[in-house]
């Protein structure tokens, strides 16, 4: 029988730089991350692809990926989860052979869940979320600390995250079935790594894409949409918003400066893409995001 591992006695440097709490059907896609990502899957099921892996994701399932490790998801539906992004200072996790994927027991899994309802109540949305009570310092002071993750108030966001990577330490034995392989999945990361770099050039184009990774163009675009259930246009254009979104929130740039910075070649294309996929307009977006922020603070 293979010994389990004591989540108490792991000891680790963590730094989270930012935690949301996904619900319904948040955006599929590809992904490589510079950090740490764990999923803590509440309800809800969906494909999730780690690198040539592809798993099938149910209810009480922990995920963790390391750093510039290509994932995505695929197939969502009706997911309930909390995706946390961290640092590991003390390198510990590194030293471990860990699987991407575990299914704690029941059990432990009630446990997870009382860890995650310090962090953020399962009852609010990633993008449309609810303030917690003013009354209720511990949960008010750990909403705080995430709004404000770049201030370092993370006293106690990172305590309670070091205890839900000690729970999937603890659940390495658990590991799902063995699952299919994706061949081609080295060409999709490059894809990705390509688009990330390059994305703020108005002129980067699929094409100027495929060619960099050696494939054609029509075959590119299909073993892209075959990992990520995106077309690469679709990516480009979400990887985009996403950067616009940071630059309209933490810098001081108008929506036309937003615009050139995020590789639109008008401010016109830039608002016309933006309202299509996060159903407001830029200035919109950005007083909803104001007033969260002034309300949980």
């Amino acid at each position: 029988m293979k010994r389990e591992r004591n989540c108490e006695v792991v000891h680790m440097d963590l730094e989270t730089t930012y935690i949301r709490h996904d619900q319904g059907t948040p955006y599929p896609g590809s992904f490589i991350d510079k950090e740490y990502v764990l999923h803590v899957v509440r309800a809800g099921t969906f494909m999730y692809q780690v690198q040539n892996r592809v798993y099938r994701i149910c209810p009480g399932s922990l995920i963790l990926i390391p750093p510039n490790c290509l994932h995505a998801l695929t197939r969502i539906h009706d997911v309930d989860m909390l995706v946390i992004h961290f640092y590991d200072h003390s390198h510990y996790l590194e030293q471990l052979s860990l699987n991407a994927v575990v299914h704690p027991g029941k059990a432990v899994f009630q446990q997870i869940e009382q860890l995650c309802s310090l962090l953020v109540p399962f009852g609010t949305r990633g993008k449309d979320p609810v303030p917690i009570k003013q009354d209720d310092h511990g949960e008010q002071k750990t909403r705080n600390e995430m709004d404000h993750y770049a201030q370092g108030n993370t006293v106690v966001t990172d305590g309670l995250v070091q205890s839900l990577v000690g729970f999937f330490i603890a659940s390495e034995h658990a590991r799902p079935e063995e699952s299919r392989l994706f061949v081609n999945w080295r060409v999709i990361k490059k894809a990705v790594q390509y688009i990330n770099k390059e994305f703020s050039r108005p002129e980067l184009c699929i094409k100027e894409v495929s060619s960099a990774c050696g494939l054609s163009y029509n075959y590119f675009c299909t073993q892209f949409k075959t990992f990520t259930n995106e077309t690469p246009l679709g990516y480009l254009l979400r990887t985009r918003i996403e950067f616009a979104k940071e630059a309209l929130f933490n810098g001081s740039y108008n929506v036309a400066e937003t615009a050139s910075l995020s590789g639109f070649a008008s401010s016109q294309q830039f608002c016309k893409v933006f309202k299509r996929l996060e159903q407001q307009t830029p200035t919109e977006w950005l007083n909803r995001k104001r007033q969260y922020v002034a309300n949980g603070s």
